[in-house]
C-alpha cells in the first residue's frame, strides 16, 4: 500500500525543475527550462544558470520557458537578477518560448515590457545580436 500511494504522489506532484544549456564559449548560452519554478527552487535555477553563463563564457543568454508549467512570483524575480546580471557584464538576455498562462503572467505584471522576448530561440539570438551591436531591435 505504501508504494502505490508514492507512486501516485510523484505522479501529481509538481514536475521537478530541469535545466539544460547548449552554447556559449563565445555565443550565446541557451539555457532551457522545463518544469515548475516555484519557491524551493527559484533561486536554484537562477544560480545555476548564472554560472552556466560565466564558466562557458556566453555572450549572452537566450532563456527558453517553453517547458515551465507554472511559474511562481519569485521565478519572475530571478529572471529579473539574471537579466541585470547579465547587464552588468554587458551581456543580454532575451526570453523566449513563453507561452499561456506564463505569457499571460508576464503581460499582467508589465514584464512584458522589461523583458526582450521572442517566440524561438534563434529569433532570441537574432534579438541578442542587434542589441549587442547597438542596432534598434524592435
Amino acid at each position: 500500500m505504501g508504494v502505490l500511494n508514492e507512486s501516485l504522489q510523484s505522479r501529481t506532484g509538481p514536475a521537478p525543475l530541469r535545466l539544460r544549456f547548449a552554447g556559449g564559449e563565445g555565443t550565446p548560452l541557451l539555457a532551457s527550462v522545463h518544469g515548475e519554478v516555484d519557491y524551493a527552487n527559484a533561486f536554484s535555477m537562477q544560480v545555476r544558470i548564472a554560472a552556466a553563463c560565466r564558466r562557458r563564457e556566453a555572450r549572452g543568454l537566450i532563456l527558453d520557458v517553453g517547458g515551465v508549467d507554472f511559474m511562481a512570483s519569485c521565478g519572475f524575480g530571478a529572471i529579473l537578477n539574471l537579466q541585470r546580471e547579465l547587464a552588468c557584464r554587458r551581456g543580454g538576455m532575451v526570453l523566449c518560448g513563453a507561452r499561456g498562462a506564463l505569457r499571460k503572467a508576464l503581460r499582467l505584471t508589465g514584464l512584458d515590457g522589461r523583458l526582450i522576448m521572442a517566440e524561438t530561440p534563434a529569433e532570441a539570438e537574432t534579438l541578442l545580436l542587434y542589441s549587442a551591436a547597438g542596432a534598434d531591435a524592435s
